[in-house]
């Protein structure tokens, strides 16, 4: 397997867990999901100090890290022959654009 495709791989795997996590989190705390706020500050609290920066402000550099990395990881998924890479290649756009409302 090309490097590249190995790279795109962990990018892709790095961007799902983040959005697991986040997924994972809202169900366990199901009651705070009126109040965003402390849901969000709730969230935030979880990550180290050198991570929170990038959760605080908006737009949410980690939103914006994250779509940059599924865009990468679509590009060299969509660039391969292999119809598996094609379809993680299409589920990384849709990743991406779904990042994307996180900026917003």
């Amino acid at each position: 397997m090309k490097r590249s495709n190995i790279l795109a791989l962990v990018a892709y795997k790095i961007g799902i867990l983040y959005m697991l996590d986040w997924l994972l989190f809202v169900e366990k705390n199901n009651d705070l999901v009126d109040d965003f706020p402390t849901l969000k500050e709730k969230y935030i609290a979880r990550f180290p100090d050198v991570i929170k920066p990038l959760l605080e402000t908006n737009p949410q550099p980690a939103a914006i890290l994250f779509t940059l990395l599924f865009c990468c990881s679509g590009i060299v998924f969509i660039r391969n022959n292999n119809l598996v890479f094609k379809i993680l290649g299409i589920t990384s756009f849709l990743f991406a654009f779904w990042n994307l409302f996180s900026i917003m």
